[in-house]
């Protein structure tokens, strides 16, 4: 019974995170601490809070200079995009950070 209950609960947002993963470039990793808007990129009050760099996020859509995303812990919000980085970008850069560190 319980298992029924939350299945048909959270098949949709199952089922979202299963698309989202299917689409190429949608996972991206916020750069650095960066604020996020819930209400929306143009939102008269302050942050709602912040991501950690490093923090992965899927891209479902954009506003302006904003794309709105879905992080793994379940926030949906806008951020900056400058604040984003591919999968790709993200490894580069690391890899970077790690030879500067040895050297």
């Amino acid at each position: 019974m319980r298992l029924r209950r939350f299945t048909r609960m959270h098949a949709p947002a199952l089922l979202i995170s299963a698309a989202l993963l299917l689409i190429p470039g949608c996972m991206q990793v916020i750069r650095q601490e960066s604020p996020y808007y819930i209400k929306g990129p143009h939102q008269v009050e302050p942050p709602d809070g912040f991501f950690e760099r490093g923090t992965h996020v899927w891209v479902f859509g954009e506003k302006d200079s904003y794309k709105r995303v879905l992080s793994l812990g379940g926030t949906a919000a806008f951020v900056w995009r400058q604040d984003l980085a591919t999968l790709k970008e993200w490894s580069k850069q690391q890899k970077q950070a790690d030879r500067d560190k040895d050297d």
